[in-house]
C-alpha cells in the first residue's frame, strides 16, 4: 500500500540491486567463455566461481593440476576463491563475467583482473 502512494507523493522507491542467478550465469559462462588457444578442453579444468565483493560480477578460476579437487564446477564464497599464481595459460585461467555485458573475459594467470563490477579495464 505504501509503495502505491509513493508516486502520489512525488517519491520513488529505491532501486533494488540486480540479483545474479548463479546457476544461469555459470551456464552462460561455461557456454560462452573463449579459452586461449593453448588451453585444454573446459571439461578438464577444476572451475571455481564466486560472486565478487560488488555483487555484480562473477569471478572464476580454472585450474588443472594445482587444486586438490576433481574437474568440474564449484561455487564458493568470494573469500574462498582460490588464487593459483603458478602455471601457464594451459593450466590456470581467471574468468570474469558481468551479466549486463555479453562477453566473458578469460585471462591467463599473471594478468591484472578488472576492478569489481567492471570488465572494460
Amino acid at each position: 500500500m505504501l509503495l502505491a502512494l509513493l508516486p502520489l507523493l512525488g517519491l520513488q522507491a529505491a532501486a533494488t540491486p540486480p540479483q545474479i542467478d548463479l546457476n544461469q550465469a555459470i551456464t552462460y559462462i561455461e557456454s560462452h567463455a573463449q579459452l586461449p588457444p593453448e588451453a585444454k578442453p573446459l571439461k578438464d579444468y577444476v572451475r571455481v566461481y564466486a560472486l565478487d565483493s560488488s555483487g555484480l560480477r562473477i569471478d572464476g578460476e580454472y585450474s588443472i593440476g594445482f587444486l586438490k579437487m576433481p574437474p568440474g564446477v564449484y561455487v564458493v564464497p568470494y573469500n574462498q576463491l582460490p588464487s593459483v599464481a603458478d602455471g601457464t595459460c594451459a593450466t590456470n585461467l581467471s574468468v570474469f563475467y558481468t551479466p549486463e555485458e555479453p562477453d566473458v573475459l578469460v585471462t591467463c594467470k599473471g594478468h591484472t583482473p578488472p576492478p569489481p563490477g567492471d570488465l572494460k579495464n
